[in-house]
């Protein structure tokens, strides 16, 4: 579940929202977000649901569809290691900041 606090509708990019898809092993699956559909292609790299009948009715469907499921968490993994490892904010901070140039 990945609401704030009390909240279900409330939500927030946060840290395992790339660290887990960057680990491997397996799909994520998380409420969905819109700001983290701006990082990752929701349903090709990660899985997101909007209520409690969506998040049984995908780990349900990607149960009976372990390879679906396996690629992709392989396209997620991808992603988080080719965009969100911790590197790529120090180079943009660095960036915003003018230490390094663009």
């Amino acid at each position: 579940m990945g609401g704030i606090e009390y909240s279900e509708s409330l939500t927030n990019v946060k840290t395992r929202d790339f660290e887990i898809p960057g680990t491997g092993g397996g799909a994520y699956l998380t409420s969905f977000n819109p700001d983290l559909a701006l990082h990752f292609v929701v349903g090709t790299e990660i899985l997101c649901y909007r209520s409690r009948d969506e998040l049984l009715e995908l780990i349900r469907y990607h149960l009976s569809h372990p390879d679906e499921t396996r690629e992709i968490g392989r396209r997620g993994r991808e992603r988080s290691l080719r965009e969100h490892r911790w590197l790529h904010r120090y180079l943009k901070a660095l960036q915003i900041l003018g230490v390094t140039a663009e």
